[in-house]
């Protein structure tokens, strides 16, 4: 009888970086349906800046953050995914409303942001992100 091979762990990266510019947006649309109209909107932020050392020949980022209240089974423990790699890392992270608030506060503030990410080894353009870290605290201090 054969055996089943376990799947080969993914090689986790890490980068830090430096969280230069902080941009708001809101976006809302209302979409007709055959039964009702609807009212759809989001807020997020986009974070950018630049990486301590390149990733597949980029330093620069701008991570979109945005909030998701509703974690209801494993595919929603997803921290965030990396979805581009060509003139800049691009990523989406999903914060829960309270870390939302956290960092909407730090971005409010304006003040010097540090971050330090940790994803899968790229393939394809595109990795799913295992942590994040966002803090006002140098990662040398």
């Amino acid at each position: 009888m054969a055996t089943r091979r376990k799947p080969a762990r993914a090689e986790v990266i890490s980068h830090r970086g430096v969280v230069n510019e902080w941009d708001f947006q809101c976006f809302i649309h209302a979409a007709d349906t055959k039964l009702r109209r609807l009212r759809e909107g989001s807020v997020y932020l986009h974070m950018r800046g630049r990486l301590d050392a390149p990733v597949k020949g980029v330093t620069g980022f701008d991570i979109m953050l945005l909030e998701k209240d509703t974690i209801n089974g494993p595919a929603d423990q997803l921290i965030g995914s990396i979805v581009g790699l060509k003139s800049e890392l691009s990523a989406v992270i999903y914060l829960n409303s309270r870390e939302y608030s956290f960092v909407s506060m730090l971005a409010s503030a304006n003040r010097q942001c540090y971050l330090d990410l940790r994803f899968d080894k790229p393939r394809y353009q595109s990795a799913l992100i295992r942590g994040v870290s966002i803090s006002t605290r140098a990662p040398d201090e």
